[in-house]
């Protein structure tokens, strides 16, 4: 979506500054007309690597290609957060993206809530969560390229912790099973 700046900011109220992903910055907001939490990733255009070819023929960040992706195939209990919006601005990509809330990065949840995961049953339950996912993108011909600590959240609202895929930044769609060759090879980015 090519939109401009005031249609992003007559949508969306951008809040605090809640980390910064690799060479990306993101806030948390609020939509307005429903004062939904969501999380809003700016990424500088220089730091757009990768590309797609969509179906109409417009090349869009294949991070954005893959998140829509996802979201079309999603049955609405996704292990990954979805997508909600995107606009290319002059100079950024900013990605609109829902914000599951009470939740925390692994990285953030695991020192504060040492005993939150107690017991060999709970880290079995992350754990599953953990291959389900990666199973799951798989068969949507997915590969995340990037599962670690700093991209998953952990939801806390439930009985049990529930993990969520973030930052597709380097994914791509996996349809002849060489993703990790071809982006081990790449000599130079594909920009924007």
């Amino acid at each position: 979506m090519f939109g401009s700046a005031e249609e992003f900011e007559a949508k969306y109220i951008e809040l605090d500054h809640i980390g910064a992903r690799g060479r990306a910055s993101v806030y948390a907001g609020r939509r307005r007309v429903d004062d939904v939490p969501v999380t809003i990733k700016h990424i500088r255009n220089e730091n757009v690597y990768c590309t797609h070819v969509d179906d109409k023929g417009n090349v869009i960040p294949t991070e954005v290609a893959v998140m829509l992706k996802l979201a079309a195939e999603s049955d609405g209990t996704s292990s990954h957060v979805s997508l909600l919006d995107w606009y290319q601005l002059v100079g950024e990509l900013v990605l609109v993206m829902e914000r599951p809330m009470p939740a925390e990065n692994y990285n953030n949840f695991l020192p504060y809530n040492k005993f939150y995961v107690k017991n060999e049953e709970d880290v079995r339950i992350i754990l599953r969560q953990l291959v389900d996912a990666a199973i799951d993108l798989e068969s949507k011909n997915v590969f995340h390229r990037d599962i670690k600590a700093e991209n998953m959240l952990i939801e806390t609202r439930s009985d049990f912790p529930r993990v969520r895929l973030i930052s597709f930044g380097v994914s791509c769609f996996d349809d002849k099973r060489q993703a990790h060759e071809d982006f081990c090879s790449r000599s130079s980015p594909t920009r924007l």
